[in-house]
């Protein structure tokens, strides 16, 4: 399913004209601008007298299309000239939609509508600068565990940091060269701690551990807008970035789900008619 709907998607009702014997002539086919000759065959159709019936022209249900309003009793139909009338005004309904109501429908549809790539890119560099900025605080105040936290390699404390720290802290009990050969016993991380410094962390470093983490977060960039908007407002805000054909997949939903799904909602179900009309009941 393409749009999201409470009721059950029904088979199209279609009634076949019997065959007629060899040499009757064919029964003229009725003129959708004579209001008589659409009243006379739709009621026909639907199983009532014509007089029991009201007819007014207008639109589809939706607003596209021309359409005959047919009123029997307590009901309503709605009456298109043809099949390819009643799919054009789904279409229409459906771009409509798209445009203004796109949560409507389902986020797999539209994913696979909304150009990921442009939506990606567009993306991209916001989503970078954010997690530059906030990695490149957290670098600058908690350096160790910044390099802890993402895996990258602790570097050594410079040669003239050790030899200073030495020559520093050297007494008579224990030599310069003591303090350094010590300190070249122990792992990065404790050479840090030995000296009472933190290790200054490369730019590239930075924008490295930026990069991945927004290309992680956009491999899905409609996932990325979920976490922010929520599901609804996402798919919105995907089409305004990433842009989307909504004529193509508005005529591929009609394709995939059936023009009735979108303009029959009283039961999802419509009827042929002599002529090729299209009737469906509205209420």
């Amino acid at each position: 399913m393409t749009k999201k709907s409470t009721k059950t998607r029904g088979s199209a009702t279609r009634k076949v004209a019997a065959k007629r014997k060899p040499g009757r002539k064919p029964a003229p086919t009725a003129d959708f601008n004579e209001e008589t000759d659409v009243l006379r065959e739709a009621a026909k159709t639907l199983g009532f007298k014509p007089f029991e019936c009201r007819i007014k022209r207008g639109a589809s249900p939706n607003g596209y299309g021309d359409a005959y309003m047919l009123t029997c009793g307590q009901r309503e139909y709605f009456v298109m000239e043809s099949s390819d009338e009643f799919e054009a005004a789904a279409v229409e309904g459906v771009e409509n939609d798209l445009d203004k109501n796109p949560e409507l429908f389902d986020r797999n549809f539209i994913q696979s509508h909304v150009n990921i790539e442009r939506l990606r890119r567009d993306l991209h560099g916001d989503v970078y600068n954010s997690n530059y900025d906030d990695f490149l605080e957290e670098a600058n105040q908690q350096p160790m565990r910044f390099l802890k936290k993402h895996d990258i390699d602790i570097p050594s404390p410079s040669e003239k940091q050790m030899r200073d720290h030495a020559e520093a802290m050297s007494d008579d009990d224990k030599s310069a060269s003591v303090i350094y050969d010590e300190l070249i016993a122990e792992d990065e991380e404790s050479r840090w701690i030995t000296i009472g410094e933190d290790p200054e962390i490369p730019d590239s470093e930075v924008e490295s551990v930026a990069e991945s983490q927004t290309e992680e977060q956009l491999k899905d960039p409609i996932d990325y807008l979920e976490d922010i908007y929520g599901s609804e407002e996402a798919v919105a805000q995907a089409i305004r970035i990433g842009g989307i054909d909504a004529r193509a997949a508005a005529e591929e939903a009609v394709r995939l789900d059936g023009p009735e799904h979108f303009l029959c909602s009283y039961d999802n179900n419509y009827q042929t008619t002599r002529s090729g009309f299209i009737v469906w009941r509205h209420s």
